[in-house]
């Protein structure tokens, strides 16, 4: 009894043991699902409570929802925004553009997968009084058909 029970506890360890050392599933390759479409808009939703703002963000999900981006191999970008570089940060969890000069922003990656691009970015606005509010934007993108 005591040999049967002492060969379950070695089974069960090296069972164990087996499953705890599989390889993890491989990081995807952000490069190729990145470059692989050109982006559009699906949708934009700002992060915030206040209705004024709310209100005012209107003008700017009607602007959002033409954004179109492709992003190149080689680090360079063309959109509805215009043209520039861009990069991963050094985890792969933001995409940078225009790095080294004054325009440079970054967008948080919330999702990046074959079918959608998920991102965050922010929206600076002025009102007519000249107050500055800032609201964090989540951008879904999906590829162009």
């Amino acid at each position: 009894m005591k040999n049967n029970l002492l060969r379950l506890f070695a089974l069960l360890f090296i069972v164990s043991a087996t499953v705890a050392c599989t390889k993890d599933d491989p990081e995807p390759d952000y490069m190729k699902l990145l470059t692989a479409h050109t982006w559009v808009m699906s949708n934009a939703k700002a992060e915030t409570d206040d209705p004024e703002l709310l209100e005012r963000m209107e003008g700017i999900y009607l602007v959002l929802s033409y954004t179109q981006i492709t992003f190149n191999e080689n680090g360079t970008y063309s959109g509805t925004d215009g043209n520039g570089t861009w990069e991963f940060s050094s985890d792969n969890k933001k995409i940078i553009f225009d790095q080294n000069t004054y325009n440079k922003t970054e967008w948080p990656i919330r999702e990046l997968n074959a079918g959608s691009l998920k991102v965050s970015c922010v929206a600076v606005m002025v009102d007519t009084e000249n107050n500055v509010d800032k609201v964090k934007i989540n951008l879904d993108l999906v590829p162009k058909k």
